[in-house]
């Protein structure tokens, strides 16, 4: 009977150490599908986070290229401005000129 009892125990004792084996086998597979999971949700979130920045390197592409064309037509704007000014400037630097010349030219005679 002892034997039996024995014989209980040691059978009760590997049962459990296989119990033990497998949770705990179980608990490692469960934490490895848990990283394989985590890996794919950080690749996923990595290559939204990359689509993201193209769009805003897009967005800021485009501005940049908007802001050089408004900086052009100023520039454009002001050269013409300044044209036009030199423009006045040699018409009065003539009239100024042809005074100058014919005060020179009353004053020789």
């Amino acid at each position: 009977m002892r034997d039996a009892i024995d014989s209980s125990k040691e059978h009760v004792k590997e049962r459990k150490e296989t119990v033990d084996d497998v949770t705990a086998t179980d608990a490692v597979r469960a934490l490895d599908e848990r990283i394989e999971l985590e890996q794919t949700r950080s690749k996923e979130a990595l290559k939204d986070l990359k689509a993201q920045r193209k769009e805003a390197l897009k967005h800021a592409a485009g501005q940049a290229i908007d802001d050089a064309k408004d900086a052009l037509k100023m520039a454009r704007a002001e050269q013409k401005s300044h044209k036009e000014w030199l423009s006045a400037s040699q018409g009065q630097l003539a009239i100024v000129a042809e005074a100058m010349a014919s005060k020179l030219t009353g004053i020789d005679e």
